[in-house]
């Protein structure tokens, strides 16, 4: 045992017997069952809420890009116009 352990351990009388037994988990199979029927009872999880929310930025996203990519033709080619009519005067 290390040596701050057993300083430990002498200080407040206590002993390896005195703690408290190991426990075993239960099988995951249990945890699993839990799981389909708690998700069954609620509708949608954190995570189904959570993928909508990534679909929904991705769409906007790709979106917003195009709106940009258009609105930066739009002012090249406006500013192509006014220079030219500038040069025409």
């Amino acid at each position: 045992m290390h040596l701050a352990y057993q300083s430990i351990g002498d200080i407040g009388g206590l002993t390896t017997t005195v703690m408290a037994p190991e426990v075993q988990a239960p099988p995951k199979a249990f945890f699993e069952d839990q799981t389909d029927a708690y998700k069954k009872s609620l509708g949608k999880t954190h995570w189904d809420f959570l993928l909508k929310e990534m679909m929904w930025m991705a769409d906007d996203f790709e979106k917003e890009s195009k709106k940009k990519q258009n609105d930066c033709k739009k002012y090249a080619r406006n500013s192509k116009k006014h220079i030219n009519e500038q040069v025409a005067l």
